[in-house]
Protein backbone atom coordinates (compact mmCIF):
# COMPACT_ATOMS: atom_id res chain seq x y z
CA UNK A 1 0.00 0.00 0.00
CA UNK A 2 1.61 3.37 -1.02
CA UNK A 3 0.99 6.54 0.24
CA UNK A 4 -2.04 7.60 -1.78
CA UNK A 5 -3.63 4.21 -1.16
CA UNK A 6 -3.36 4.69 2.55
CA UNK A 7 -5.06 8.23 2.53
CA UNK A 8 -7.76 7.05 0.73
CA UNK A 9 -8.47 3.91 3.12
CA UNK A 10 -8.14 6.33 6.03
CA UNK A 11 -10.48 9.58 5.45
CA UNK A 12 -9.56 11.17 8.73
CA UNK A 13 -5.72 10.85 8.06
CA UNK A 14 -6.36 12.17 4.23
CA UNK A 15 -8.47 15.29 5.91
CA UNK A 16 -5.59 15.88 8.43
CA UNK A 17 -3.45 16.18 5.60
CA UNK A 18 -4.89 18.23 3.56
CA UNK A 19 -5.24 20.40 6.38
CA UNK A 20 -1.58 20.48 6.90
CA UNK A 21 -0.52 21.02 3.39
CA UNK A 22 -2.48 23.97 3.40
CA UNK A 23 -0.81 25.28 6.68
CA UNK A 24 2.52 24.38 6.64
CA UNK A 25 3.26 27.25 4.53
CA UNK A 26 2.46 29.28 6.61
CA UNK A 27 3.94 27.73 9.76
CA UNK A 28 7.17 27.82 8.19
CA UNK A 29 6.64 31.46 7.16
CA UNK A 30 5.96 32.48 10.60
CA UNK A 31 8.76 30.89 12.16
CA UNK A 32 10.96 31.89 9.76
CA UNK A 33 9.72 35.38 10.27
CA UNK A 34 10.57 34.89 14.19
CA UNK A 35 13.97 33.43 13.68
CA UNK A 36 14.66 36.53 11.47
CA UNK A 37 13.19 38.54 14.11
CA UNK A 38 15.07 37.21 16.81
CA UNK A 39 17.76 37.48 15.15
CA UNK A 40 18.05 40.94 14.00
CA UNK A 41 16.61 42.11 17.23
CA UNK A 42 20.17 40.52 18.61
CA UNK A 43 22.31 42.18 15.93
CA UNK A 44 20.40 45.30 16.76
CA UNK A 45 21.68 45.28 20.30
CA UNK A 46 24.99 44.39 19.27
CA UNK A 47 25.31 47.31 17.36
CA UNK A 48 23.49 49.25 19.77
CA UNK A 49 26.48 48.50 22.24
CA UNK A 50 29.36 48.21 20.07
CA UNK A 51 28.38 52.27 19.40
CA UNK A 52 27.83 53.40 22.83
CA UNK A 53 31.21 51.46 23.69
CA UNK A 54 32.94 53.83 20.76
CA UNK A 55 31.27 56.80 22.39
CA UNK A 56 33.19 56.03 25.69
CA UNK A 57 36.30 55.40 24.04
CA UNK A 58 36.15 58.78 22.06
CA UNK A 59 34.78 60.81 25.06
CA UNK A 60 37.93 59.22 26.90
CA UNK A 61 40.03 60.80 23.89
CA UNK A 62 39.00 63.85 24.66
CA UNK A 63 39.95 63.71 28.13
CA UNK A 64 43.89 62.81 27.23
CA UNK A 65 44.34 66.32 25.97
CA UNK A 66 43.62 67.88 29.61
CA UNK A 67 45.79 65.37 30.81
CA UNK A 68 48.75 66.04 28.67
CA UNK A 69 47.65 69.92 28.57
CA UNK A 70 47.63 70.06 32.39
CA UNK A 71 51.16 68.29 32.64
CA UNK A 72 53.35 70.12 30.24
CA UNK A 73 51.67 73.69 31.11
CA UNK A 74 53.21 73.13 34.69
CA UNK A 75 56.95 72.05 32.77
CA UNK A 76 56.57 75.41 30.81
CA UNK A 77 56.35 76.90 34.09
CA UNK A 78 58.95 75.40 36.01
CA UNK A 79 61.25 75.93 33.21
CA UNK A 80 60.32 79.90 32.54
CA UNK A 81 60.94 80.48 36.22
CA UNK A 82 63.64 82.80 34.77
CA UNK A 83 61.13 85.14 33.61
CA UNK A 84 58.07 85.96 36.28
CA UNK A 85 55.66 86.99 34.00
CA UNK A 86 55.70 83.69 31.67
CA UNK A 87 56.24 81.57 34.35
CA UNK A 88 52.70 83.39 35.72
CA UNK A 89 51.25 82.69 32.79
CA UNK A 90 52.12 78.57 32.53
CA UNK A 91 50.66 78.60 36.11
CA UNK A 92 47.63 80.29 35.25
CA UNK A 93 46.80 77.87 32.59
CA UNK A 94 48.26 74.81 34.35
CA UNK A 95 45.75 75.31 37.02
CA UNK A 96 42.86 76.00 34.94
CA UNK A 97 43.96 73.48 32.10
CA UNK A 98 43.84 71.15 35.97
CA UNK A 99 40.44 72.21 36.64
CA UNK A 100 38.79 71.62 33.32
CA UNK A 101 40.65 68.09 33.15
CA UNK A 102 39.04 67.89 36.56
CA UNK A 103 35.29 69.22 35.22
CA UNK A 104 35.72 66.86 32.35
CA UNK A 105 36.18 64.08 33.80
CA UNK A 106 33.73 64.31 36.55
CA UNK A 107 30.94 64.79 33.71
CA UNK A 108 32.33 61.60 31.78
CA UNK A 109 31.89 60.05 35.41
CA UNK A 110 28.49 61.22 35.43
CA UNK A 111 28.00 59.84 31.70
CA UNK A 112 29.91 56.34 31.79
CA UNK A 113 27.88 55.50 34.81
CA UNK A 114 24.56 56.09 33.64
CA UNK A 115 25.57 54.40 30.61
CA UNK A 116 26.70 51.25 32.97
CA UNK A 117 23.27 51.20 34.80
CA UNK A 118 20.92 51.52 31.32
CA UNK A 119 23.23 48.71 29.56
CA UNK A 120 23.45 47.08 32.28
CA UNK A 121 27.31 46.70 32.15
CA UNK A 122 29.20 47.24 35.34
CA UNK A 123 32.43 46.71 33.48
CA UNK A 124 31.64 50.69 32.03
CA UNK A 125 31.59 52.48 35.50
CA UNK A 126 33.97 55.11 35.28
CA UNK A 127 34.40 55.34 39.10
CA UNK A 128 37.71 53.86 39.59
CA UNK A 129 39.05 55.78 36.60
CA UNK A 130 37.82 59.41 37.59
CA UNK A 131 39.76 58.67 41.57
CA UNK A 132 42.96 58.14 39.47
CA UNK A 133 42.43 61.10 37.40
CA UNK A 134 42.17 63.09 40.83
CA UNK A 135 45.18 61.09 42.34
CA UNK A 136 47.01 62.41 39.06
CA UNK A 137 45.98 65.79 39.60
CA UNK A 138 47.15 65.73 43.65
CA UNK A 139 50.36 63.94 41.67
CA UNK A 140 51.06 67.34 39.71
CA UNK A 141 50.60 69.40 42.86
CA UNK A 142 52.79 66.93 44.91
CA UNK A 143 55.24 67.43 41.96
CA UNK A 144 55.12 71.23 42.42
CA UNK A 145 55.77 70.96 46.17
CA UNK A 146 58.61 69.08 45.74
CA UNK A 147 59.90 71.05 43.15
CA UNK A 148 59.45 74.56 45.35
CA UNK A 149 61.44 72.78 48.18
CA UNK A 150 64.04 71.68 45.96
CA UNK A 151 63.88 74.45 44.20
CA UNK A 152 65.19 77.17 46.38
CA UNK A 153 67.74 75.12 47.43
CA UNK A 154 69.50 74.26 44.11
CA UNK A 155 72.38 76.38 42.61
CA UNK A 156 71.62 78.06 38.73
CA UNK A 157 74.12 75.84 37.23
CA UNK A 158 72.06 72.95 38.58
CA UNK A 159 68.48 74.19 36.77
CA UNK A 160 68.38 72.31 34.04
CA UNK A 161 68.99 69.13 36.25
CA UNK A 162 65.87 69.94 38.41
CA UNK A 163 64.31 70.58 35.08
CA UNK A 164 64.93 67.14 34.20
CA UNK A 165 63.62 65.33 37.36
CA UNK A 166 60.56 67.10 37.13
CA UNK A 167 59.60 66.52 33.70
CA UNK A 168 60.55 62.53 34.24
CA UNK A 169 58.32 62.70 37.41
CA UNK A 170 55.47 64.25 35.26
CA UNK A 171 56.14 61.48 32.40
CA UNK A 172 55.87 59.18 35.08
CA UNK A 173 52.56 60.28 35.95
CA UNK A 174 50.88 60.84 33.27
CA UNK A 175 52.22 57.61 31.33
CA UNK A 176 50.25 56.10 34.40
CA UNK A 177 47.50 57.80 34.18
CA UNK A 178 47.27 56.96 30.31
CA UNK A 179 48.17 53.48 31.34
CA UNK A 180 45.00 53.43 32.87
CA UNK A 181 42.86 55.07 31.01
CA UNK A 182 44.15 52.57 27.97
CA UNK A 183 42.85 49.98 30.28
CA UNK A 184 39.59 51.54 30.14
CA UNK A 185 39.19 51.48 26.73
CA UNK A 186 40.53 47.69 26.04
CA UNK A 187 38.04 46.70 29.03
CA UNK A 188 35.14 48.06 27.91
CA UNK A 189 35.62 46.87 24.26
CA UNK A 190 35.56 43.22 25.13
CA UNK A 191 32.58 41.39 24.25
CA UNK A 192 29.81 40.63 27.12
Amino acid sequence: MNFDEFLKAHYAVDFAWEIFKGVSPTIIALVTIWINTHISKNKAQKEYMAEQVKKLQMMVAELSPYILDTGAYLLEAVQRTENKRESDEMFDRFYKSNSKMLSEARKFLAYANIRSATLERKDIEFTDECSYISDYSNELMDILTWYNKIASHTPIERFNDLCDEVQKKLIDATTKIEGILFDYCKRISQKK
